[in-house]
């Protein structure tokens, strides 16, 4: 699939810097000061032979000795020397290029002949050392060249796994790639490619159809579902069509004819939809998690994140565009942070990767950083890009007074921002914090305990060292284990420290419960107190009722006794009431009643 492959051989004139270099006089006085550092090395790990290491250990000897050497006068004269000879060695080549009238393009320049030479060096040591491929964050926000952008995707997005078994089923039962919903697949690939704007380039294109839709049919029928695939699918395949098939500018590759299925021989190979489906489901596994279906788990969390990445750096950058959004992105909802109401803006720009957005050339430009930084974990440019379209969108935007306008202004306009735009952008306000994150170091162990952990790659990023002699060794441990003393002393008073405040802190919670508890029995008796002296009054109320109440009916008694006998006066035709009492008030009535009926027959006896 690829116009270009990798060479097989190096360019002539790096195999010429190679033979100078390894006669020269610098290499011979480098290449011994590097063996010493790997003997000592050997030395102070007690190892016997460079022989008796495994693979991973030699290579983390030998970048360990470079990093030690790197600052010395030897490292820096053979710098020199290296330079003046790839300096030499590559305009010799070029001129000769521009002599030779048989391959003489009247377009290419000087300074494209060497970018292309040095395109051409970069992908045959690739080629030969893929583990170098961490060298390539040297690239980023740099276009890349059509062929090193194909090997560096296929570095990055390398599944031999995916690849291995797609092929084993194409080649046994080439059916079994094949989605269900097949036709479905192949009619939704052609009224994309034909109805999408930024797609004009691919429209009417079978090896790019049928490619597309072999690697469609086949994710599909990976999922073992009848549900329909959804339009980001669909729009995430197209940049490795760009890629594989090398489109640039407006340069397309011809209808070579009309494949019948996959194998035929045109631009489509077996190998090269392997290749296809390989990158196309590393990608959609390794995306991040905002860019996946609001089902996924971890998509609020990362679409938070990334919301709150774009709206904060936002309003650090344009603080007016950001408030002017906020306005606007709220008319048709609640009161929401920024953070929230431009969700519904940037998400499908996000979630397509800006395909649909930005025009082809910029998307691959995007695409090329956030491939390299795949193996990055906290590298993410996206939110970036994203900024980047609303503040170069500014003018626009501001004249937008609702969500839909908004949307469309993103859908028309972003498609005629220039790479170079968000190039200079992000140079501007993201460069050394997204190279920073792209060029971490993570450390990796080492044999000897006493050195501190080397990071596996980069080894030129960082100054290491100077070389410690092995008779100070010792002074080193000790030195180390002084420290360790000190910080596990320094833990144990701060543990102690904790102890004691906290016993301070339950201390002062006991009193302060004995307080209150103390108040709580106080106010308790003097409650007692106070209704004991109520009840004592009550009873002495009651004891001086019933007195009277006693008295009174004595009274009665006896003026009823008098009666009974004719010596008391005679009896009028009322009886004063007695003053009702609480204790003796029913008895009183009852007696009463009876001295009433006694009087009354006493009187008509007498009559």
């Amino acid at each position: 699939m690829m116009a270009t492959s990798v060479a097989e051989s190096y360019p002539k004139w790096l195999s010429d810097c190679k033979s100078e270099l390894s006669k020269s006089q610098e290499w011979k006085e480098l290449r011994e000061e590097l063996e010493s550092a790997i003997e000592q090395q050997l030395t102070e790990s007690h190892v016997d032979q460079f022989s008796n290491l495994s693979h991973a250990e030699r290579k983390m000897f030998l970048e360990r000795a470079l990093r030690a050497v790197k600052s010395g006068d030897q490292c820096e004269r053979f710098n020199d020397t290296l330079n003046q000879s790839i300096n030499k060695h590559v305009n010799s080549h070029v001129a000769h290029q521009l002599l030779d009238k048989s391959g003489f393009k009247p377009i290419a320049t000087k300074s494209d002949l060497i970018l292309d030479q040095a395109n051409e060096a970069s992908m045959a040591l690739l080629a030969r050392w893929p583990e170098l491929k961490t060298k390539l964050h040297r690239c980023f926000n740099r276009v890349l060249p059509s062929g090193l952008r194909q090997l560096t995707w296929k570095l990055f997005l390398s599944n031999p796994t995916v690849k291995s078994k797609y092929l084993t089923r194409l080649e046994r039962d080439p059916e079994s790639t094949m989605s269900v919903l097949d036709l479905d697949v192949v009619q939704k690939c052609e009224a994309l490619l034909q109805s999408e704007p930024t797609f004009k380039l691919l429209a009417f294109n079978s090896d790019i159809l049928h490619a597309m839709k072999a690697v469609l049919s086949y994710h599909h029928a990976c999922k073992q579902t009848r549900t329909p695939l959804l339009d980001t699918d669909y729009l995430l395949v197209v940049p490795f069509l760009v890629n594989a098939l090398m489109i640039q500018g407006h340069r397309i590759p011809g209808e070579s004819g009309t494949l019948t299925g996959p194998g035929t021989d045109h631009l489509i190979t077996r190998e090269s939809l392997g290749t296809l489906v390989e990158q196309y489901s590393t990608l959609m596994a390794a995306r991040p998690a905002y860019m996946k279906e609001s089902y996924n788990q971890d998509f609020k969390e990362g679409m938070r994140q990334c919301m709150a990445k774009v709206s904060g750096t936002l309003e650090v950058l344009d603080n007016g565009l950001a408030s002017h959004l906020k306005k606007v992105l709220n008319k048709e909802a609640k009161k929401l942070p920024l953070s929230e109401s431009i969700k519904q803006v940037t998400r499908p720009m996000i979630r397509a990767m800006f395909i649909g957005y930005l025009s082809l050339d910029t998307v691959m430009y995007v695409w090329d950083q956030h491939v390299i930084g795949l193996d990055a974990p906290e590298f993410d440019i996206i939110p970036a890009i994203a900024v980047l379209i609303f503040i170069y969108l500014k003018k626009q935007l501001l004249s937008c007074n609702s969500v839909s306008e908004v949307s469309a202004i993103l859908k028309s306009e972003a498609v005629k921002l220039k790479r170079e735009q968000l190039m200079h952008g992000i140079n501007k306000h993201f460069h050394k914090e997204l190279y920073s994150l792209l060029i971490k170091d993570s450390g990796m162990p080492v044999l000897d305990p006493t050195q501190m952990p080397m990071p596996w790659q980069d080894w030129h990023n960082e100054d290491l060292p100077p070389v410690i002699r092995a008779e100070d060794r010792q002074i080193s441990r000790q030195r180390r284990r002084e420290e360790e003393l000190r910080e596990m002393n320094l833990k144990k008073e701060l543990h102690d420290q904790r102890l004691l405040d906290e016993d301070l802190r339950k201390q002062q919670a006991r009193i302060r419960w004995q307080q209150q508890l103390t108040d709580a029995e106080k106010a308790y008796s003097a409650r007692e107190a106070e209704l004991l002296k109520l009840l004592e009054e009550e009873k002495r109320k009651r004891v001086e009722a019933a007195k009277r109440a006693e008295r009174d009916i004595d009274r009665l008694a006896k003026e009823i006794e008098k009666l009974k006998r004719g010596q008391g006066p005679k009896p009028g035709p009322s009886v004063e009431p007695l003053p009702p009492s609480r204790v003796g008030k029913d008895l009183l009535n009852g007696v009463m009643k009876a001295a009433n009926k006694l009087v009354a027959g006493s009187s008509g006896h007498g009559r």
